[in-house]
């Protein structure tokens, strides 16, 4: 199964940045189906590739929901490329059902707690002042990392945001 394995991810059907992301993945996804005395991904029923998508992790901690839906993704895009050069006639992840990616609903800070905040980061690490100052500023977490000193502009009271790949540059 390794042969295969190699052969899908250098046929040119996964771009290169991608492999490096899932390879690992599934590398781990081969060695589980072969220590489950499977030959051929053909072999791979639905219940080997839920057991591969649910087990634990290394560490023998469960593994997260982001993990759970990343394995899941992971080994899909590995049956799309093998049923394309004919190594599998099917997906065994099309049934595989995974909790939502956040169970948890979000809604915006209150004032007291946007107060609170602000005090506890006051009171903490100029890090910690600084990143929260940045946010309230409209910056999100990839923008962050690249405002530098001379981005901000203390007299006018604003911060220039360089923008990342889904946000427009802008002064905040």
């Amino acid at each position: 199964m390794q042969l295969l394995l190699e052969q899908c991810l250098q046929s040119g059907e996964i771009a290169d940045a991608g492999v490096r992301r899932v390879e690992p993945t599934l590398q781990r996804a081969i060695t589980f189906f072969e220590l489950r005395g499977l030959t051929g991904l053909g072999g791979v029923q639905p219940t080997h590739a839920s057991d591969f998508i649910h087990s634990r992790l290394e560490s023998g901690l469960p593994a997260s929901i982001s993990v759970l839906h990343y394995r899941r993704a992971a080994v899909r895009l590995l049956f799309r490329v093998a049923r394309r050069l004919e190594f599998a006639e099917s997906d065994p992840t099309l049934d595989v059902g995974l909790p939502p990616k956040s169970s948890v609903g979000s809604r915006p800070l209150d004032d007291e707690e946007v107060e609170l905040c602000r005090d506890v980061a006051h009171w903490a690490s100029s890090r910690v002042a600084v990143a929260w100052a940045l946010a309230e500023a409209t910056t999100r977490g990839a923008e962050i990392a690249v405002v530098t000193l001379d981005d901000v502009d203390l007299d006018a009271g604003t911060v220039w945001i360089a923008g990342s790949p889904r946000t427009s540059p802008r002064a905040g």
